[in-house]
């Protein structure tokens, strides 16, 4: 070893003066024997810092943003573990060719890092631990890449009236940054649903409403803002609509209307102060059809009506509508004949005037909606013969 050689020297020399010492018995001599003898210390305690030596480490820190990610290599904080790293064993990541070199002394090491949020480590290479030996050279590359942000859109369907659209019938519409890989397609049912991938940043999901179904709900996931690497659900569910028909249907399938009107309790076949319940049944039903069939502005001698009995007229078509709807079709109200009756009897235009488009809205949501059975043809000619106008003349 090289120490050896220091300290056989220093042996040597340290004879030389003391035989020096001997034959000329001069202090001064000795005096040079100890300046010799601690400058050769000097030599050995330098020679023990230095050794065993140092090797030389490069991280190389590589980023990839091909998912709408925007960080680069200096947002990773890199760590060395290994004996004696300097300059310094943490710093930010720097990319390559040149990255990052450090000195350590052999033995063994690793390199790690601090990950950044909606980045996920690929790669690091053979270089990045290990057991590195005096004066060897060595590499480290680690990789990053942005996680893709994903969206699941679920799809559910509810047919509890009838209906018998699937999800694939809707078509659902991503609105975002880069949606892959389309931003349009059918809908799924859950679990599993429709994933696409995206930008960070703001989006939204709509579809394409199916005649005869309302969206009943969604997610409040399925408008926002995504982060880098997130993953949110959004799920919209559509309800197939309660049948209703409205007063232009009614007023023309006789048949269908006679039959679902004597199908109500004749107790809750009166309006205002019209009782079309207390029979013969062909009275009733021809009643009924009179208030289709009655001249909204003019009674049947052609006299002008009211305001008031104006209002009254258009509001006693969407009353009786929405009669045969809700005991006929089973489509609940929600309390809208009553208010409407209310209104009806009483004197307050706003009021009348507010049921009747309430009702008109409620009789109209549901057109689209199937059935179940065969409603038989229209006859609008034979429903207006049938219709007794007289009956309405003199309102409530």
């Amino acid at each position: 070893m090289a120490g050896s050689v220091f300290i056989t020297y220093s042996y040597y020399i340290f004879v030389e003066i003391r035989v020096a010492t001997v034959i000329n018995d001069k202090r001064f001599v000795m005096l040079a024997a100890v300046i010799v003898l601690f400058s050769i210390g000097s030599m050995l305690d330098a020679y023990a810092q230095v050794q065993p030596g140092s090797a030389t480490l490069k991280v190389i820190k590589q980023v990839i943003n091909d998912n709408g990610g925007t960080a680069v290599a200096g947002d990773f904080t890199i760590t060395v573990t290994g004996d004696n790293v300097q300059p310094s064993a943490s710093f930010p990541g720097a990319a390559g060719p040149a990255g990052t070199v450090v000195t350590l002394n052999p033995g063994a090491y690793s390199v790690g890092e601090t990950l950044v949020s909606g980045y996920a480590q690929t790669s690091a290479s053979a270089g990045c631990s290990g057991t590195i030996s005096l004066g060897e050279f060595k590499t480290c590359k680690i990789t990053n890449n942005d996680i893709p942000t994903r969206l699941k859109v679920i799809k559910q369907v509810i047919n509890d009236n009838g209906g018998t659209a699937v999800a694939g019938d809707f078509t659902i519409t991503v609105t975002g940054d880069n949606v892959q890989p389309s931003a349009s397609f059918p809908g799924a049912a859950g679990p599993a649903g429709t994933v696409v991938t995206l930008n960070p940043g703001a989006y939204s999901v709509g579809e394409t409403l199916v005649s005869g179904y309302a969206q009943t709900s969604d997610d409040v996931d399925c408008s926002g803002t995504i982060s880098l690497g997130e993953f949110k659900t959004c799920k919209i569910v559509n309800d197939d609509i309660p049948p209703t028909r409205t007063i232009g249907f009614w007023s023309t399938h006789l048949d269908l209307a006679s039959d679902s009107w004597l199908a109500i309790p004749p107790g809750d076949r009166v309006i205002g102060t019209k009782d079309m319940g207390n029979g013969p049944d062909a009275d009733d039903v021809s009643e009924m059809m009179g208030g289709f069939w009655s001249n909204i502005a003019k009674d049947s001698n052609d006299d002008q009506r009211s305001d008031l009995d104006k209002a009254r007229m258009s509001l006693l078509q969407q009353l009786i509508g929405a009669m045969l709807n809700f005991y006929t079709l089973g489509t609940d109200d929600g309390g809208l004949i009553a208010d409407g009756l209310a209104a009806f009897a009483g004197s307050d235009i706003d009021a009348i005037n507010a049921a009747h488009d309430a009702l008109d809205e409620f009789n109209n949501s549901g057109d689209a909606a199937p059935l179940g059975f065969d409603p038989g043809s229209a006859d609008p000619q034979t429903a207006q013969d049938t219709a007794n106008t007289v009956f309405w003349d003199i309102l409530p």
